[in-house]
């Protein structure tokens, strides 16, 4: 009896102490220095919709395109501008008009000047699901992004024909923009 407990402590003991050995390292908490956080942000960019009688200006006269322009503030927040290394475009149209339309995005600063353009894309016509690919848009490379405080979309009438005022059918414009930080610890 006194041999078994003898064993079953001595067995515990081997089991306390190579458990502890096995398990000790160093810690290193300077890892936590180069511990980066990337979170992603998603928002809604810009949205419209334009009917035929859009496209006539006030002397009921067609005009060759619409434009739509939008604030865009999220470069205000000293945060976001002071760490975004990346932001994505996307865009969504539902053109349910028997033409094409061309459109292009550019973002704009307080001035109104350009400073970074998505360049001029095809919607074919009656086309209800037209997705754009993806705009990424690196900051180290186009680093004037950040002085945008407005969004300009032009969409253009790519055929020489009349519409019809009257008509129902819609040009819906959807887009959405993420946001891509890197954050030090």
């Amino acid at each position: 009896m006194h041999l078994e407990m003898f064993l079953k402590k001595i067995v515990v003991w081997f089991i306390c102490f190579f458990s502890m050995v096995s398990c000790y390292g160093d810690i290193d908490f300077k890892q936590i220095e180069d511990y980066t956080l990337t979170p992603e942000i998603v928002s809604p960019l810009i949205y419209f919709t334009v009917l035929p009688n859009k496209f006539f200006n006030g002397a009921n006269i067609q005009q060759p395109f619409i434009e739509d322009i939008a604030d865009f503030r999220a470069f205000e927040d000293n945060t976001l501008r002071g760490n975004v290394v990346k932001i994505v475009i996307d865009v969504e149209i539902k053109n349910e008009f028997d033409r094409s339309f061309g459109a292009q995005i550019d973002l704009l600063n307080e001035e109104g000047e350009v400073t970074y353009t998505i360049n001029r894309f095809a919607i074919p016509a009656n086309d209800l699901n037209y997705v754009h690919p993806s705009e990424e848009i690196l900051i180290e490379d186009n680093f004037n992004v950040k002085d945008a405080t407005k969004v300009r979309v032009r969409v253009t009438d790519s055929s020489a024909r009349a519409i019809d005022v009257n008509d129902t059918t819609e040009f819906q414009f959807k887009s959405s923009l993420k946001v891509f930080l890197e954050l030090g610890a």
